[in-house]
């Protein structure tokens, strides 16, 4: 995150660790949420839970298990608000929403867990998108 921020992309975030604890006070979820507010007006939704687990070793490993990224241009004037991608699960099996120039839905694209973008990677991509968009125009 911090490249990114170094980089100009990402602006500012409110993203904030929620973690969850056994009785026996271990760490076995976390909870990612929150929105980073990047260049070009890109607004991005995060929302992602963990499994906690304590190795051999006594080291805490975290492994993804639920993923929601939505990046979006909030409307401007004229302009209504504009998804750019989506990447998720909420209905299923992992997948990724593309949006046409004009923010309508394409064909979506599967994922699994294993293709499904970094949090960096999906916020690069955006802005990608949202760079081209303003490129054409």
């Amino acid at each position: 995150m911090r490249a990114l921020y170094e980089e100009g992309i990402v602006e500012e975030d409110d993203l904030s660790f929620l973690l969850s604890r056994d009785l026996a006070g271990t760490l076995v979820k976390v909870k990612l949420e929150g929105e980073l507010r990047c260049d070009l007006g890109v607004r991005i939704r995060v929302l992602k839970w963990m499994d906690a687990r304590t190795t051999a070793a006594g080291r805490t490993e975290v492994l993804s298990t639920f993923y929601q990224y939505h990046a979006w241009q909030p409307a401007r004037g004229r302009t209504r608000e504009q998804s750019l991608i989506r990447c998720d699960q909420a209905h299923g099996e992992p997948h990724r929403h593309r949006f046409d120039a004009e923010g309508r839905a394409m064909a979506c694209e599967t994922l699994t867990l294993d293709t499904f973008p970094r949090l960096d990677a999906f916020v690069r991509e955006a802005w990608d998108l949202a760079n081209a968009k303003a490129e054409s125009y």
